[in-house]
């Protein structure tokens, strides 16, 4: 099938006009079909055509530093220039280790361009640990394994939208209440049984008064479970992480040692205004959506909350608009981030056009990612 040429390439030399013989010199110039190929995971194989002007020769190096591909083969790798289609056949056979991601370069004097070639994994992802911040377990989820016997050992993250609220007490320090999958309504699926807010620490009288949470909010609670005569719940002192995305205790000093959560992050965004903050700071937060990882660009757009939680309105969380990676390095690998991985960022802050709170252009960079720094 014949796609639209994409001119990727670059004519490096002006043609010219030979004064003798008024014939023109042909400048060298390449172009490719398309941008980018992905091979079978199993192994196989994808053809690469272009036209190129002048011979030309074809390399093949990993496009990120956990890439092997030498197991990815070009056939022919070089020849004559042509105004016509050239095809070569790229091939790989099953991809045993992790993701591939190759830069195919079409090389000559005085031009070169690439396309990328991913391959697969052919060994199946290993599915996430439930009961983690990166996979919490829903509402009915624990409740299921709770009933069904299958407890979890230690404490798990539990996920859900606020059903009904027992009591927050002031005297004792603690909440009780049930979540439920989706649905603010009177359904019992999953008591926190008296709870304590975020990070640990008692309830008091004004939460007694005004609730951290209400009925219909989304919260992520870290606790044990057990079953207590039939009814599945949290061990008391389990730990409020967040609401509706958001822990509501704004933390960090915007340090490397002390990084803003997302909460203080926003806090600090919306005071700052259009003309954003001066310096970068440091935040971390759990990745809750990805809009994009650009490898034409080099620059990703995601957003950010304290638990993973993305809320339907996207801005009451941290957007990182057109962040880079590592060292302000560019992304080369489109699934270089998913949700729930946690990241630290540094990048200056701006609540753009006094609407959406995000870190400025062009400007975040990774400093780490689930704990790793490259």
């Amino acid at each position: 099938m014949k796609l639209s040429y994409i001119l990727s390439g670059i004519a490096l030399a002006a043609a010219l006009m030979a004064c003798s013989s008024q014939e023109a010199v042909v400048s060298p110039a390449v172009s490719t079909a398309q941008a980018s190929y992905e091979l079978p995971a199993q192994g196989g194989e994808v053809e690469l055509t272009f036209r190129c002007n002048m011979p030309w020769n074809i390399t093949v190096v990993p496009g990120n530093a956990k890439s092997d591909v030498k197991g990815i083969r070009v056939s022919p790798s070089s020849g004559q220039g042509s105004e016509k289609d050239i095809t070569v056949t790229i091939s790989a056979g099953a991809n045993q280790g992790s993701k591939r991601v190759a830069v195919v370069s079409i090389i000559g004097t005085a031009f070169e361009t690439a396309v990328q070639v991913t391959q697969p994994s052919a060994n199946a992802e290993p599915a996430a640990e439930k009961g983690t911040i990166a996979e919490p377990f829903s509402a009915s989820e624990l409740a299921t394994a709770v009933l069904g016997g299958d407890i979890p050992l230690g404490t798990v993250y539990v996920r859900g939208t606020v059903s009904k609220i027992v009591e927050v007490s002031a005297d004792y320090g603690n909440g009780t209440f049930w979540i439920t999958d989706d649905k603010a309504e009177s359904e019992e699926t999953f008591e926190i049984f008296r709870g304590k807010k975020f990070g640990g620490v008692s309830y008091d009288a004004a939460d007694e008064a005004n609730p951290p949470f209400a009925v219909g909010d989304v919260v992520t609670v870290l606790g044990e479970a057990k079953l207590y005569n039939t009814t599945p719940e949290f061990n008391t002192g389990s730990e409020l992480i967040a609401v509706n995305g958001l822990c509501d205790a704004p933390l960090g000093e915007g340090t490397e040692e002390s990084p803003y959560n997302v909460a203080k992050a926003m806090e600090v965004c919306i005071a700052s205004g259009e003309s954003g903050t001066a310096d970068a700071v440091y935040i971390k937060g759990v990745i809750s959506e990805v809009k994009e990882v650009s490898v034409s660009y080099g620059n990703a757009t995601y957003w950010l909350s304290d638990d993973g939680y993305q809320p339907a309105d996207n801005k009451t969380v941290l957007q990182v608009y057109r962040g880079f990676s590592f060292g302000g390095d560019k992304f080369t690998d489109e699934e270089a981030l998913k949700p729930g991985d946690v990241v630290v960022i540094r990048s200056r802050l701006v609540y753009y056009k006094s609407d959406t709170p995000e870190t400025a252009s062009n400007n975040a960079q990774l400093v780490s990612i689930n704990g790793k720094t490259e």
